[in-house]
């Protein structure tokens, strides 16, 4: 049987068609999606015998389209007869100056991601914009005879209040109410399981349902759906169809922490088990992390602080042009103080791994701005591309250089870093090594050795000392001619700062020295007796050394 669409109805109703001027009045209720993950539905028809298909999202009650992603809109699958006008109401929470792209064409459209293609998108009939200054609604009245109509966001996320669009045309001959698909959990979906229950507010009327692309079956009692799929419901009564309506059942994907988040796929709902610490906020960027890694919340309207601990955080990851982020995210704040330090990184360093990472590169000079894009340049002239997202106010003097805290991100394949702070590079002193070099080294040496220090570099900061210890000796000053050793022993140099407490160098050892005379007498010991061996040798008579008592 080919399904036909019929407006919502609680009666069955046969007449004749006629021409007509009918509106067809797009509310949060009208579509039915309930979740703020963006959801694709069809076959949506109201008063008109138009069918629509969409991909929106429900966001503080309002129907919400966005630009990014390139697959949110509204689009007529089949005709209403000729489009007149489409009004739009706006939310206040929208920002101001956002806009509506209304497209037309003869021939149907197959989804709302038509409008993002030059070649199936058709031709733009007008704009919406949305000023807070004005009226919150806004028409645009459409000349033409164009038969198929599309809408989507040309600038960021939109809330709206309704959408209503207005055809000449012919009003369905009969009409059958939708079914509803209610379900016993949140949406979307935790744990492993939720009941579906349909209702029909015909009386009489027979329910059809699918899931996904499986089999029609007769509704007859609520059912249990244990995986994501898509379950497709619609009513009979007189050989009479309503329009299908959908519900999308996606269960939300639990985490453990920040790593396995990063690793889900785009468009996962997921809850996270543990916490994560706020590392910055500012302007709807909230950056989070934890011990296994860094991530970003887009759109936040929380005043969470830097420091703070987040926790119960359930949200939507995105693919930004590369750049994966979570959205619509509800989390709980414990306002704990432990705030995050920037990881100085170097610009070689700052690579697609380090995603989201709170980053300091030091030494940087910057280039002037080309709207909101910059290079930053290190001392070895390796340059990195900068977004200035207006985190920080972008320093004037450009000949200075510059320590640059913010994050790493990335575009369509190019890592780029976002500023949060410009603070003037003040260049650290050289750090000199000190080194002291000894004439006669330790060792073995007879008779007596004469130790003389050489401190390189030579040039030496005022009041710095060089001092020496001997045989664990309280220190003293270098002598010009160096040390003399008579004895054996431990001799140390060491050189010293100003404060005469810092050392900047040391140097000696251990060093033995040998008599000139050997124990001659053989009496174990080396003395005044050995001497009188000697010279007994020289006079060839016996000698009596008058010294040798005392």
């Amino acid at each position: 049987m080919k399904r036909l669409s019929f407006t919502l109805s609680t009666l069955v109703l046969c007449a004749t068609a006629w021409a007509a001027t009918l509106t067809d009045a797009f509310t949060p209720e009208a579509i039915g999606v309930t979740s703020d993950s963006y959801t694709s539905w069809n076959g949506l028809s109201l008063t008109s015998s138009a069918v629509y298909a969409g991909n929106s999202a429900l966001y503080q009650s309002c129907i919400e389209l966005k630009s990014g992603g390139s697959t949110s809109g509204i689009v007529s699958t089949t005709s209403g007869g000729k489009v007149k006008s489409v009004s739009v109401t706006f939310n206040s929470i929208t920002d101001n100056g956002r806009r509506i792209d209304v497209y037309g064409k003869d021939t149907a459209y197959e989804l709302p991601s038509n409008l993002f293609n030059a070649d199936t998108r058709g031709d733009l009939l007008g704009s919406i914009t949305y000023q807070s200054n004005e009226s919150s609604t806004q028409t645009l009245t459409i000349t033409g005879d164009y038969e198929y109509i599309g809408i989507r966001s040309n600038s960021g996320y939109i809330d709206m209040d309704k959408i209503e669009i207005t055809w000449e045309g012919e009003a369905p001959a009969v009409s059958v109410a939708r079914p509803v698909i209610d379900v016993d959990n949140n949406d979307p979906y935790e744990g492993d399981v939720v009941t579906a229950t349909i209702t029909c507010e015909t009386e009489g009327a027979t329910i059809m349902y699918k899931l996904g692309e499986g089999a029609e079956t007769t509704y007859t009692e609520p059912f249990t759906v244990t995986e994501n799929t898509t379950i497709s419901a619609w009513a009979i009564a007189s050989d009479a169809e309503s329009s299908v309506v959908t519900k999308d059942i996606h269960f939300k994907k639990s985490v453990a922490n920040i790593n396995e988040m990063n690793q889900l796929t785009a468009n996962t709902d997921f809850r996270l088990q543990g916490r994560a610490t706020v590392v910055y906020n500012k302007s709807g960027y909230l950056y989070i992390k934890d011990d296994t890694g860094y991530s970003l919340i887009y759109g936040s309207n929380s005043n969470a602080a830097p420091g703070n601990t987040i926790y119960n955080l359930k949200a939507f990851t995105y693919d930004y042009n590369g750049l994966f982020m979570l959205t619509n995210a509800t989390f709980d704040v414990d306002p704990t103080d432990t705030p995050v330090e920037p990881v100085e990184y170097t610009i070689g360093q700052v690579t697609v791994g380090k995603l989201h990472h709170y980053a300091i590169l030091k030494g940087i000079t910057l280039s002037a701005k080309d709207g909101v894009n910059f290079t930053m340049t290190d001392a070895e002239s390796n340059t990195l591309v900068g977004y200035d997202r207006s985190f920080a106010d972008y320093p004037q003097d450009l000949e200075k250089t510059y320590d640059v805290e913010g994050f790493v991100g990335i575009f369509m394949g190019q890592v780029q870093f976002y500023p949060t702070k410009f603070t003037e590079f003040n260049n650290p002193e050289p750090v000199i090594t000190y080194t002291i070099t000894l004439d006669n080294e330790p060792g073995a040496y007879e008779g007596k050795v004469t130790v003389k220090p050489t401190v390189s570099p030579q040039e030496l900061p005022e009041d710095v000392t060089l001092k020496y210890t001997f045989k664990g000796s309280e220190e003293a000053e270098v002598p010009a001619a160096g040390v003399e050793l008579t004895k054996s022993g431990s001799l140390t140099f060491t050189l010293y700062a100003a404060d005469n407490t810092t050392v900047l160098a040391t140097a000696g050892g251990d060093y033995t020295i040998t008599p000139l005379f050997g124990d001659l007498n053989a009496d174990g010991r080396v003395d005044v007796s050995d001497v009188n061996v000697v010279v007994n040798i020289v006079l060839g008579k016996p000698y009596t050394n008058p010294y040798a008592n005392e």
